[in-house]
């Protein structure tokens, strides 16, 4: 299992070196050999949520055997399951991206495909992300305001890597973290707590990345004895699974895609609820992306607002002419001076953990460079997570992340104040879309055994 491409012990990324020992008790049975008892030891399991409370060593996750979350969980799932339970899986538009992009198909092939096997599998549903993607960006920018009218930098917290690095290594900047939940988190509470609270509902996110689930195994993410998010599965292991039932990918080129049904009454609950429950519904919201990163978007929505706010044209975000790229090192460390009639405002997105590191250091003269930050821990952000799909070799798979992210930025553009649900998922939603983030004590001890 390989977790972020950032902080894998290869990469000159990594941002904790492999120097802590794990603290999850491990039992070594007693066995009798010829009369004479040996004490034998076994493999280390270790579930995701130890490895979240851990001290650090998520660097290592390659040396530890990860059971929690995979295919065959998912799999067993789908065979064994309640009578009166609903399977409901989310794709990231991301995932749809990067199957576009190797498979040569469009993207709309893509989600048609998808379609076709999930219903195979029996799955009851499925959903865009963009859906709750929608509800994170509007929050984000309620969230800002507040933040800024108290004269504090604002840090994005949708990606559990980067969250894991502040919570072990700087819990200073805690304070300073957007307590938004994330897409994946935010659908599951509106799957889970509003949606679907009558029924026994088995949630699956795929996602581009593999710490997401570490994200879905917080305890901050659970209600009593049960996750929001039940499953994490990458879009690497969608691929796994596909080849294991045999089906063609490439065949879906052929694949003609009809007009979308467009959504009847969402201005309540019920309405919203009825048109999700038609597959083709994922193909309506997986048109329905966003405007800025491939990483979802935080800063151009910040940025919008803060121009609209000030009474300028927004429309073009962060290629308005009130906005300057005034330091650009690679398009991972990009900062944006936004120009107002009587101030100026810094902002900045930040992609991998290199430059993450150079972030930190800024941080060590000054708080207050910046109004808000857009951080995430894989380079070129999550269109290059560690679960998207790969190819033989790293000059393939780097083409590869520049075909995706053509295929994510050319897909039709919408504010997402301007989805016909939005308002009324901020209002069901309210005060459960936020979260809260703990400091993680990193052991001194060494793993070398490991």
């Amino acid at each position: 299992m390989a977790f972020s491409g950032a902080i894998k012990l290869t990469d000159l990324n990594d941002f904790i070196s492999p120097s802590q020992e794990c603290i999850k008790p491990v039992q070594s049975p007693s066995v009798q050999i010829h009369s004479k008892t040996k004490s034998v030891t076994e493999a280390a399991k270790i579930d995701l949520n130890d490895c979240l409370a851990c001290s650090g060593c998520i660097t290592s996750a390659e040396a530890v055997l990860v059971s929690s979350q995979g295919i065959d969980k998912f799999v067993a799932e789908l065979e064994n399951r309640c009578p009166d339970e609903i399977i409901i899986v989310t794709v990231s538009p991301q995932t749809r991206a990067s199957f576009a992009a190797k498979h040569n198909l469009t993207a709309d092939q893509v989600v048609v495909g998808m379609i076709n096997f999930f219903k195979s599998l029996g799955v009851d549903v499925l959903l865009d992300s963009n859906i709750a993607r929608s509800v994170s960006l509007l929050n984000i920018w309620k969230e800002y305001a507040e933040f800024r009218d108290k004269s504090k930098m604002m840090l994005s917290s949708v990606c559990p890597g980067w969250i894991c690095y502040v919570e072990k290594t700087h819990p200073e900047l805690i304070e300073h973290l957007s307590r938004t939940t994330s897409p994946q988190q935010t659908m599951g509470i509106l799957l889970k707590d509003e949606l679907f609270c009558d029924r026994k509902v088995y949630n699956v996110s795929v996602m581009p990345c593999y710490d997401k689930k570490l994200e879905a195994s917080r305890d901050e993410f659970a209600r009593e004895d049960e996750r929001y998010v039940d499953l994490v599965l990458t879009t690497g292991e969608i691929e796994s699974l596909m080849i294991t039932k045999n089906v063609d990918i490439s065949s879906w080129s052929e694949i003609e895609v009809n007009k979308v049904e467009e959504p009847g009454n969402m201005l309540n609950i019920e309405g919203f609820k009825k048109y999700i429950l038609n597959f083709d519904s994922f193909l309506y919201f997986s048109r329905l992306s966003h405007y800025g990163s491939t990483s979802g978007g935080y800063l151009e929505m910040i940025v919008k607002g803060i121009l609209e706010e000030a009474g300028f044209d927004a429309t073009r975000g962060l290629e308005c002419s009130n906005v300057k790229l005034i330091s650009s090192k690679s398009k991972d460390f990009e900062e944006y001076l936004i120009q107002l009639d009587n101030k100026e405002i810094k902002v900045a997105r930040v992609n991998g953990f290199r430059n993450i590191q150079n972030l930190m250091r800024r941080f060590k003269r000054s708080l207050k460079d910046y109004s808000f930050v857009e951080v995430m821990a894989c380079p070129s952000g999550c269109i290059n997570g560690g679960g998207q799909l790969k190819m033989e070799s790293l000059t393939q798979t780097k083409e590869l992340v520049s075909k995706a992210e053509i295929v994510y930025n050319n897909s039709f553009k919408v504010e997402p104040i301007d989805y016909p649900f939005s308002n009324l998922l901020m209002q069901i939603l309210k005060e459960k879309i936020f979260t809260s983030f703990k400091s993680i004590k990193i052991s001194k001890t060494n793993i070398s055994n490991w």
